[in-house]
């Protein structure tokens, strides 16, 4: 006497039982799956070849996991292989270093090659990680720098690094470096653009002058930074306060700007040194 198949339908004189193990492999590939209790050969057939195929999707899974964790440990590696290779100006073999650690840190996001997705970076786990982004970045630029058919290169890098500034602690830094390294760049025209649109980024975030006045125009941080370009900047004592003030300035700018009062303090004080550097060492308040 022949029964029909609770999956199919189709008449069948023997049904096959599905055994415990079986169920459970088909429930974890599809937990709302409803498993009868007997099935034809042919639902049978195709159960098993879906559990078959589950199985080898379930292990491919798992073996990219588990590259993506090996990559991702690797990641440090890579970094300080590239930062021994730039220490003996080996670029070409820092660039690859470099440029690996870039594609594991998109694989690790699955995410395609350019294609880096900097949310994750916003999380205070993947703060450091951040710094150690925008460092890459920034040497790929000198690198990418030093050969003329990697123009190109050089402007898409510098793109990349601009999306970091914003979410760096130490962003002025980043500037301080590229303000010193265009005087000998040879694509001058990216520096300085990166170094303008950087600025507008950081913008009244990270300078305490900035805080207080409330504008990266005002007359007063204009006369500042003159002061900076002009003559801190000229000598190897200034370079140091100009990277000292840099590194400490933004809990600072931070602390100021949510406090009216101590900002008209401070906005007075800084008035008053302003326009004292100004007569001295003959600056304008003009970009």
């Amino acid at each position: 006497m022949s029964t029909k198949c609770p999956i199919c339908g189709s008449a069948a004189n023997d049904l096959i039982k599905i055994e415990a193990g079986l169920r459970l492999r088909i429930q974890e590939i599809d937990s709302e799956s409803k498993v009868p209790p007997e099935v034809c050969v042919n639902c049978f057939r195709d159960m098993s070849s879906t559990v078959s195929q589950g199985a080898k999707l379930r292990a491919e899974r798992n073996a990219k996991e588990h590259n993506k964790k090996v990559l991702w440990k690797n990641r440090v590696s890579l970094v300080k292989s590239a930062r021994e290779r730039m220490s003996v100006k080996a670029y070409a073999e820092a660039s690859v270093l470099y440029e690996k650690y870039i594609r594991t840190l998109e694989i690790s996001q699955d995410q395609p090659a350019g294609g880096l997705d900097l949310k994750i970076f916003t999380t205070p786990a993947f703060k450091k990680e951040l710094m150690v982004l925008a460092s890459v970045y920034w040497d790929l630029i000198r690198i990418y720098d030093s050969n003329p058919a990697y123009k190109q290169r050089t402007d898409i890098t510098a793109t990349k690094l601009l999306e970091v500034v914003p979410l760096l602690q130490n962003a002025n830094d980043i500037i301080y470096r590229a303000e010193r390294f265009y005087r000998n760049a040879n694509n001058e025209d990216i520096i300085k653009n990166f170094i303008k649109e950087a600025k507008k980024k950081q913008g009244a975030k990270c300078f305490v002058a900035t805080a207080a006045f409330g504008s990266v125009e005002a007359p007063e941080v204009l006369i500042l930074r003159s002061f900076r370009d002009q003559v801190l900047l000229k000598s190897t004592a200034g370079k140091i306060f100009v990277r000292s003030y840099y590194f400490i300035s933004p809990p600072i700018a931070d602390f100021i700007r949510n406090r009216p009062k101590l900002r008209s303090m401070c906005r007075q004080a800084l008035q008053s040194i302003a326009s004292r550097l100004a007569l001295k060492f003959n600056l304008n308040n003009k970009t």
